[in-house]
């Protein structure tokens, strides 16, 4: 991963020439009467990379700043540079420059709305930054930050605040009160534990706390809704249990151990980074979370998963993954062939797993208890059935894989498109003519099945539909002709 850790939420970087260093007076001839101008036009100033070592001084009475201050600023040749419909500085960008400190004068910047200070040289902020009240956007990425004021956590309106790649050491309860956050960046420094109350900050969607020293976390951090880049020490089953909604989970460079098996619950995780820890072991329900896009476990101790599937990619991941929870759940059931799993067994393993028993059809009730334990992994393979069990409906909320192979299925009913999380399904060695265009509605299908290899093989069926030179392209082919084959109306 990049070490520039602001991901899709980044703030833009000004590129402009590399700077070069000035005096003071050359600093204050960077706002010239131009700059000056459009700012009161727009409401918006840039001096990014210009090579400041301090900020020039009308910077902060911008607002006020009128023609007996500056007699060369002339606002009167057209109705819309009039001075009274100047727009107040709602958007500051000093980035990337060699500014060292800021001035208390900032308070004066009121109707600040963002303001963009990374990349600079900034060791400490002034009491008076507590009082730019209507600061939403801050970026303090990258500087010599050692501590913030007292005065800073009266920000309370931000929404994106960046502090990363900085050298703080702490942070004080008041994080609490920046209840309006939804992105925070906090990775890079020498953090070794976070304040209780981080835990009101329930509107984030994304948090990096990666590359700290965190040793604990307090409790209520599982209120928080969402997360990219945790550094964090351990993953509890309470976390995962509190933090289903999550997107994006970031572990990597820290010293976990162990993963809990409820790790499942995580269903709308894209995207997981176990990258550089301690891990010797992975839990097999770490193959169910059904929306997993991306997974990266490089630089652990997992002896037991050839290196090549760890390289392979997600894919061939989630598929060792998925085909080591049927074969251990198939090994600890042991069902007699007029045994169903009961709710305990399904609730544990999250899987209906009931391969090779000869069956020509599932009872709804199977289905109901199915249902009720939330399960993600469906395997019908090796049985009897002619057609797709009408059941199957009651698990459509949280199927991802569906496994029908070596069956009797001569067709697949439209209804399979209420599967709609359904990513892996394996329909081969049956006795299909054709695919349903629903086919088409799986969004999330990944991998399509058939005489059991990776992607789509025509081997062993009799298609009529599609034409084969559409099947020997691929799933991709294929799901793009049952889509095109889907009726409007």
């Amino acid at each position: 991963m990049s070490n520039r850790p602001h991901s899709k939420s980044r703030i833009k970087v000004c590129n402009k020439s590399v700077f070069h260093l000035q005096d003071k007076k050359a600093d204050e001839n960077e706002l010239s009467i131009g700059l000056i101008k459009s700012a009161k036009r727009t409401g918006q100033l840039s001096l990014c990379n210009r090579g400041l070592g301090t900020v020039p001084d009308n910077v902060w009475k911008i607002d006020e700043l009128i023609l007996d201050e500056s007699k060369d600023v002339d606002f009167s040749r057209s109705d819309s540079n009039k001075w009274w419909t100047a727009e107040p500085l709602k958007t500051l960008d000093l980035s990337s420059n060699v500014i060292k400190v800021i001035s208390g004068n900032v308070k004066y910047l009121q109707h600040l709305v963002t303001l963009k200070l990374h990349d600079n040289a900034i060791s400490s902020l002034p009491p008076e930054f507590g009082e730019l009240n209507n600061l939403m956007t801050l970026s303090l990425a990258h500087n010599k930050l050692t501590a913030l004021p007292k005065e800073f956590y009266k920000l309370t309106e931000l929404r994106w605040l960046s502090l990363s790649h900085n050298e703080i050491l702490k942070i004080e309860a008041d994080f609490g009160d920046f209840v309006m956050l939804t992105f925070l960046d906090l990775s890079h420094n020498k953090l070794t534990m976070l304040p209780p109350g981080m835990g009101y900050l329930v509107r984030l969607v994304e948090i990096n706390l990666s590359h700290n020293q965190l040793e604990e976390l307090p409790p209520d951090i599982v209120n928080l809704r969402g997360k990219e880049g945790m550094g964090f020490p351990e993953i509890t089953e309470e976390f995962c249990d509190q933090m289903q909604h999550l997107n994006v989970l970031n572990i990597r460079d820290n010293k976990l151990e162990v993963l809990p098996e409820n790790i499942s619950l995580l269903q709308k995780l894209k995207r997981l980074d176990l990258t550089n820890n301690n891990l010797n072991k992975l839990p097999r329900n770490l193959g169910l979370l059904s929306q997993l896009q991306s997974i990266n476990m490089e630089g652990n101790k997992l002896s037991f998963v050839r290196q090549d599937v760890i390289r392979g990619g997600t894919e061939r991941m989630m598929k060792y993954l998925r085909d080591r929870i049927t074969e251990e759940v198939v090994n600890e059931t042991r069902l007699t062939p007029e045994e169903w799993p009961d709710k305990y067994t399904l609730k544990k393993s999250q899987a209906l797993m009931v391969p090779g028993r000869e069956l020509e059809d599932v009872p709804d009730h199977v289905f109901k208890a199915a249902a009720e334990a939330e399960v993600h992994i469906v395997d019908f393979s090796k049985n009897k059935l002619t057609a797709l069990p009408s059941g199957i409906v009651q698990v459509s909320d949280t199927l991802s894989s569906l496994v029908l192979s070596s069956n009797n299925l001569s067709s697949i009913p439209p209804e399979i498109n209420r599967c709609r999380h359904l990513q892996y399904l394996d329909l081969g060695k049956n006795v299909l003519m054709e695919l349903p265009p629903e086919l088409g509605d799986l969004k999330n299908l990944r991998e399509l099945v058939i005489s059991n290899n990776k992607t789509l093989e025509l081997m062993g069926n009799c298609f009529r539909q599609p034409r084969h030179a559409i099947l020997a392209k691929g799933t991709a082919s294929i799901l793009s002709y049952l889509r095109d084959r889907i009726p409007t109306n």
